[in-house]
């Protein structure tokens, strides 16, 4: 298994992302996880930015936000993340951790 984490800086408030670069399928996914939750998930302006940043500035080929199952507001997240096409993605085929939700968003 060929693939590659790395941590990215960004001028973008409010995520903390990290690139994974899979050199065997040649696909390279950018995660984010948003620090102020809510706030930042069902932003609009905020949702747009690491959407064009991922694409643009990082040239992936898709974008996976990270929610905290915990958190009072995921429903929220939830119905903002895939109201713009977002898909939960399965524990099984990520094998992440059963405390999070990852929606996976096509760029």
């Amino acid at each position: 298994m060929n693939r590659l984490a790395v941590p990215v800086q960004s001028s973008i408030a409010g995520w903390k992302l990290a690139i994974l670069d899979d050199m065997e399928t040649d696909t390279r996914t950018l995660y984010a996880h948003a620090v102020n939750g809510t706030e930042q998930v069902c932003a609009r302006e905020g949702v747009i930015s690491l959407l064009d940043f991922g694409d643009e500035e990082l040239e992936c080929n898709q974008v996976v936000v990270v929610l905290n199952k915990k958190d009072a507001d995921l429903a929220q997240q939830l119905h903002s993340l895939m109201y713009i096409g977002g898909n939960v993605v399965s524990p099984a085929a990520s094998a992440h951790s059963e405390d999070h939700v990852l929606v996976g968003l096509e760029l």
